[in-house]
């Protein structure tokens, strides 16, 4: 299952959004939200951003967020705060990356800066019984991955920038065992449910603005089922079949904001 909202006039999968607010300024503003498999096996968050711009005033503001889930447990994933601002000749910016229900402050400054940093994660151990036919099974698994930033912002009292790439990606990897010495247990736990990026390359000033933010989902494949068997001589016999989570995705690549 996926789904993607848009606010505003939709152009493609992206949005742009102009109101006064008041009649002197102009804020412009994307989102994007994703629901990849289920909550056996999945994930699930929002992308925003939003930029405002009048005499003597440059904001830039970029944020992410999401859920990760696995084996009927869900945990805090990555998410992505990103605010630049540039008034009254006093420019200042921050970078801050949360996962797993922590927060990270990246990089922050009153005069331009770059951050280039990985942060790995479990972000959920966990087991879940279940009963096939009468036979009591468990699987027990894992699901790790990370966040990363690779940004440069500008900051200047003429304006400011935003380029480079924010990461979050998700693996799961998983065991089965079988409460029945005459069957064996297969599990499938091919797994990725998130590998999105974020790939700013703007720049807002007080008259406006240049460049567009990007958001690209990486092809996703989860296969994650539980098969019981047994083997009588030379041949296998398939008893039962469970399926945990199934789903894949093509790559997208969605403008959440251009000027």
């Amino acid at each position: 299952m996926r789904t993607m909202t848009t606010v505003g006039k939709a152009i493609g999968v992206g949005v742009l959004l102009a109101t006064a607010i008041p009649a002197f300024a102009i804020t412009k503003s994307g989102s994007n939200s994703y629901d990849f498999g289920n909550g056996m096996c999945g994930a699930k968050g929002t992308y925003s951003v939003n930029v405002e711009y009048y005499t003597g005033v440059s904001k830039l503001n970029l944020a992410s967020s999401g859920d990760i889930k696995f084996l009927n447990k869900t945990a805090k994933g990555v998410g992505l705060g990103i605010i630049a601002n540039a008034s009254n000749n006093k420019p200042t910016g921050s970078v801050t990356v949360s996962y797993a229900g922590y927060s990270v402050n990246a990089g922050s400054g009153t005069a331009s800066f770059s951050v280039n940093r990985t942060y790995p994660v479990t972000f959920i151990s966990a087991s879940y019984n279940l009963v096939l036919g009468g036979i009591p099974c468990t699987v027990s698994g894992s699901l790790g991955g990370g966040a990363s930033a690779g940004l440069n912002m500008s900051l200047a009292n003429t304006g400011v920038g935003l380029s480079g790439t924010g990461s979050a990606w998700g693996t799961a990897t998983a065991s089965a065992g079988v409460g029945a010495s005459a069957l064996n247990a297969s599990l499938k736990a091919n797994a990725t449910v998130l590998k999105s990026s974020i790939t700013p390359s703007i720049t807002v000033k007080p008259a406006g603005g240049t460049g567009k933010v990007q958001l690209v989902n990486d092809p996703l494949s989860i296969d994650f089922s539980l098969v019981l068997q047994s083997k009588v001589l030379a041949k296998t016999y398939t008893w039962y079949t469970y399926v945990f989570a199934n789903y894949s995705q093509p790559q997208q690549t969605i403008t959440l904001l251009t000027f």
